[in-house]
């Protein structure tokens, strides 16, 4: 997205006033966006979505009614998105991790603070 995109997104979002972003760009690129996008967008809540607008639009197949009840849905999608999918989670995934952990430390810390300053 170019730098006037970005602006004209963000005051999109900003006008509709909502109270809960969906982003539905599939992970991890997701993840990094509300991450990049966190404070800097006047909106409460940012939800990833992943691919649920292509389910819904039934641009995407789901997975197998069996996958989905052992809790493989991922590892289906992997294997039939190609190698663009498979790549982009093998390399991105362990990021996105990282920046949830830090995320739970910074979380815990202040926790920590808070209740020894109560």
């Amino acid at each position: 997205m170019t730098a006037e995109e970005e602006d004209a997104l963000k005051k999109l979002i900003e006008d509709s006033r909502a109270d809960l972003l969906w982003v539905g760009l599939g992970g991890p690129k997701q993840e990094f966006w509300m991450n990049e996008h966190l404070g800097k967008i006047d909106v409460p809540v940012m939800l990833g979505v992943g691919a649920a607008f292509d389910f819904h639009t039934q641009f995407r197949p789901w997975a197998p009614a069996w996958v989905r009840k052992i809790g493989m849905e991922w590892l289906f999608r992997m294997a039939t998105g190609g190698k663009r999918t498979c790549h982009r989670n093998l390399k991105c995934v362990p990021s996105v991790a990282w920046i949830l952990f830090k995320d739970f430390l910074k979380y815990c810390l202040l926790r920590g603070r808070q209740k020894k300053s109560s």
